[in-house]
């Protein structure tokens, strides 16, 4: 058998066993386990505000608790609320604790997308519409 005959039979075979597969687990109501939007946002983030003034020295998210410390000192903690629903994610940011104590209680709206290992969030007053700076605070982030 050719070379070329090798490889389309090699992609023939290949394209068959994943119909099979895929068609098997249909089949036994496997279905690929959907990681939700909370489970993704878990853990440390190496993040960074966009064209702000200060630097953001740690993030974290554990549950729906999130914790924010600066370079300038201050730090935010707050509760999460995540809509998935929406496209982007809809977000809500209620501080509880600050070092802005003016800031506690307050609830910031916000948009939030992970792409693998990166988060991008927007923050407002008001829902932002798109991520960008001039909706809101744009931070961008990596997993550590």
């Amino acid at each position: 058998m050719g070379r070329r005959k090798m490889s389309f039979f090699a992609v023939v075979s290949a394209t068959a066993v994943l119909a099979v597969w895929t068609l098997g687990c249909a089949m036994l109501g496997i279905t690929p386990k959907r990681v939700s939007l909370q489970d993704q946002l878990q853990g440390k983030w190496a993040a960074r505000l966009v064209d702000g003034d200060v630097d953001i020295t740690a993030m974290s998210i554990e549950g729906d608790k999130i914790s924010i410390d600066t370079s300038s000192g201050d730090y935010f903690k707050g509760t999460l609320k995540l809509n998935e629903q929406e496209s982007p994610a809809h977000m809500d940011l209620t501080l509880t604790d600050s070092s802005m104590a003016n800031l506690v209680g307050e609830t910031g709206e916000g948009i939030v997308k992970v792409e693998g290992s990166k988060v991008t969030w927007c923050l407002g007053e008001v829902r932002p519409m798109a991520f960008d700076t001039s909706e809101g605070l744009l931070i961008v982030g990596e997993k550590k």
